[in-house]
């Protein structure tokens, strides 16, 4: 029988850095925020907020601990489920962009949550998920180049 090593996953540890009197969670979200900026691109950071799912009441029964792990083990059920709230990075009014540079486990379903929340309400601004700085010089040219569409038709 082989033993398989198992690699531990490295918490995602972004450096927080303040600019223009901003406090972003990361280098990353810093360099977006610049390359919008530059580009006369009018945006929000962290500042339009999206209800993924109401609050409910789980009335089952549910035997567990707290979520933390401490406490009794004992039933849980009839307890109130708080809403669930998502806050994306950057906000304009023909986009929405959140900057990841490496991803936690928890992301990948609040992202498809997020994005299935959007097609329920209808929002169709386009959505950018940029990774590298190359990707965010790509986001910029992407929405640059389709207000520049955008005008054309209009003309």
């Amino acid at each position: 029988m082989i033993k398989r090593r198992t690699k531990t996953r490295e918490k995602v540890r972004a450096i927080p850095v303040k600019y223009d009197g901003i406090q972003f969670q990361s280098k990353i979200e810093k360099a977006m925020y610049r390359l919008l900026l530059s580009n006369k691109i009018d945006c929000k950071y962290e500042e339009e907020v999206f209800i993924l799912k109401e609050e409910s009441i789980f009335s089952n029964h549910s035997y567990e601990r707290c979520m933390n792990g401490k406490g009794e083990f004992k039933d849980r059920g009839n307890e109130k489920i708080n809403k669930m709230y998502y806050t994306p990075d950057f906000t304009g009014k023909d986009f929405i962009i959140e900057v990841k540079g490496k991803a936690n486990e928890r992301f990948p379903i609040v992202w498809k949550l997020f994005k299935n929340h959007l097609m329920e309400i209808n929002d169709n601004r386009m959505l950018f998920k940029p990774q590298s700085l190359k990707d965010c010089t790509e986001v910029v040219a992407i929405i640059n180049k389709k207000r520049l569409d955008d005008k054309k038709d209009i003309e």
